[in-house]
């Protein structure tokens, strides 16, 4: 059962970040002239972001093999028409790196081990007050 929780919460992330990232990747700024394109450096870092977040957070690998099929089945869904709408992920070649590139970093990520969880920060034995105190008094 938890298993299939960790799933539906991995494919969940797994969507959001397919959505956020579909459209954050066409952004583009004028710099001196010229249209320079950031979208898709920041659509991956946030792929990168969160596929390692599922991974130490849930301390699962099948979570984050189910947030990179959800984040390529809306990739999919945007690149293709929707209806009588336009594609939101279009044929330039910026939304090509974000594609392609995307895939890489889910299948690299998917094959990493999982991340050990972050420890607490009040895992220690003794206070470092307490500990601090008993240097003082020796």
């Amino acid at each position: 059962m938890i298993i299939v929780f960790k799933f539906i919460l991995g494919f969940a992330a797994g969507l959001l970040v397919g959505v956020v990232g579909g459209f954050v990747q066409a952004g583009r700024i004028t710099i001196g002239g010229q249209l320079v394109p950031y979208g898709f450096v920041l659509a991956c870092a946030l792929l990168v972001v969160t596929l390692l977040w599922v991974g130490r957070a849930l301390q699962s690998r099948i979570a984050v093999i189910s947030a990179a099929l959800g984040w390529a089945l809306v990739t999919v869904v945007l690149a293709g028409l929707l209806g009588e709408q336009i594609a939101v992920i279009t044929s330039a070649w910026y939304s090509k790196v974000y594609v392609f590139g995307g895939a890489v970093i889910s299948g690299i990520i998917s094959a990493f081990p999982v991340l050990k969880p972050v420890p607490e920060r009040n895992s220690l034995e003794e206070s470092f007050t307490d500990v601090m105190q008993d240097q003082f008094h020796e």
